[in-house]
């Protein structure tokens, strides 16, 4: 079975899904670089891991497509809001990675820029975030990558790993 992720095409079946991965909102950092319209001026830009790196391999490991895929930088790159939402509007599904007291939701996503919105995957509630300020993802994911791949398979593909709970990302709630 094959699922697609951060990729882009069209969902052809209930055996595909498309993920966008980026960062949203705030101060840009090394994992989130945050996208803003900020008027004080600050540049941000969306940070997508490149087609070479680990992440978009458990992506491919998790039988989905990365809309990235054709890139050739395995660590992380900066992409301006345009060139992530032209590749990835219609994706299917989107992970955010950030770090905050509360958890995310589409309401703070919309408030922190309006443009999320035109993602399928937002207008399709198919957004999962993992707040590393409540998991251990950096710390632990690297020595359990197979934790990791279960939560990107259930995420992809929720009729498999029946009983599963995630355990890095949440749905985002409204």
């Amino acid at each position: 079975m094959e699922v697609d992720v951060p990729v882009l095409h069209e969902k052809t079946g209930a055996e595909r899904a498309d993920q966008v991965y980026f960062g949203s909102g705030g101060f840009p950092d090394v994992d989130d670089a945050g996208i803003s319209d900020d008027p004080s001026g600050f540049l941000c830009v969306a940070g997508v891991p490149g087609g070479k790196s680990t992440s978009a391999r458990i992506y491919a490991d998790a039988g989905a497509n990365y809309v990235f895929a054709d890139d050739e930088h395995s660590g992380s790159v900066p992409l301006a809001f345009e060139t992530v939402f032209d590749k990835g509007q219609n994706a299917d599904f989107w992970l955010i990675k950030y770090n905050q007291a509360i958890d995310k939701t589409y309401k703070e996503l919309e408030q922190d820029y309006a443009p999320y919105t035109g993602f399928r995957a937002f207008k399709e509630r198919n957004i999962y975030g993992c707040n590393t300020g409540k998991v251990d993802f950096y710390e632990d994911s690297p020595f359990h990558p197979d934790r990791l791949l279960k939560d990107l398979i259930k995420i992809f593909h929720p009729t498999l790993l029946e009983g599963y709970e995630l355990k890095y990302f949440t749905k985002l709630a409204e």
